[in-house]
């Protein structure tokens, strides 16, 4: 519904910027873009024990999806055309254009 109602608030030719935290398509993609991100926080000085608590702090919370699923989403709401503009580990850019 949300995505229905920005394409619905868009101007004819305008578009949407997404930046997500998505799900890898395979479980061993993702389990090795989650490291690769705790790594990188514990290289920024986070401890084990801060990135414990953000994850299950976010856990029920934010639930990403697949890429694929993302871009299904906005063409399935009605968005012309979905592309991908940035990707990095679990997290990616996307436009989509009405």
């Amino acid at each position: 519904e949300l995505m229905q109602t920005i394409h619905g608030g868009l101007v004819p030719g305008g578009g949407l910027i997404l930046i997500e935290k998505v799900k890898a398509e395979t479980d061993a993609f993702d389990a090795a873009f989650v490291d690769l991100h705790h790594a990188m926080k514990r290289d920024k000085g986070y401890s084990h024990l801060e990135i414990a608590r953000k994850r299950e702090a976010l856990d029920e919370v934010l639930i990403p999806w697949k890429l694929s699923e993302n871009l299904e989403l906005l063409r399935g709401s009605g968005f012309r055309s979905a592309e991908v503009f940035f990707k990095w580990n679990n997290f990616a850019g996307l436009v989509a254009l009405k």
